[in-house]
């Protein structure tokens, strides 16, 4: 019975990069923030949530933190980071091959929940922090030219919805016995690892 909820499970996850790859991560305004704040914060409450990369990436490290029992303020840097990264671009400061990075960040956290491995403490938080500036670097495109009363508030939505879904993962995955958590986790890491591959050979081949 295990086996074949496993094969159902991966072949059923591994069908959703293909859902991704017309339109990764974009909300209805992308390419242009909103003028005024409230729709701004609601562009950043949703940009998170609609694109599969980034909702995946998110749930992928509520339960990493999960599996390695982590305090939930570790995850917070995450979402520290990439507020940081976001509002760095902003300023002009920004980082090359991002979307190509923000791929290979999803196939390193599938590999390290399809491992079931526990990183030291200064790894997960170097991790955690260069992750969150290169997914906070992947929003600068919407922010350009924009106000900064507007970006505040997308800024905003974007870390009050991060935040949320890793926390809310972090605390399901937490209830879960050891034994199904690490058989779940391995489910998550071989579909996490799938879609990190396919965005990530799509950015490489163009």
């Amino acid at each position: 019975m295990p086996l074949r909820l496993l094969r159902h499970a991966v072949l059923g996850l591994a069908a959703l990069p293909c859902l991704a790859l017309p339109a990764l991560a974009h909300h209805p305004v992308s390419g242009s923030l909103p003028p005024t704040i409230g729709e701004a914060l609601l562009a950043g409450l949703l940009h998170p949530l609609l694109g599969l990369d980034r909702l995946a990436f998110l749930m992928a490290i509520g339960v990493l933190g999960a599996a390695a029992r982590l305090g939930p303020d570790r995850l917070l840097l995450f979402v520290g980071a990439s507020v940081l990264g976001l509002a760095t671009a902003w300023w002009g400061f920004q980082l090359p091959a991002v979307e190509t990075l923000t791929a290979a960040s999803a196939l390193a956290a599938g590999l390290l929940l399809l491992a079931g491995t526990r990183p030291a403490g200064v790894v997960w938080l170097a991790l955690l922090i260069l992750a969150g500036l290169v997914h906070g670097q992947a929003y600068s495109p919407d922010v350009r030219d924009a106000a900064p009363a507007a970006v505040r508030a997308y800024l905003a939505g974007i870390a009050a919805v991060q935040a949320a879904v890793m926390l809310a993962l972090f605390c399901l995955v937490r209830r879960w016995p050891a034994v199904a958590l690490g058989r779940r986790s391995r489910i998550a890491g071989v579909a996490m690892a799938i879609l990190g591959a396919v965005l990530l050979m799509q950015e490489l081949l163009g």
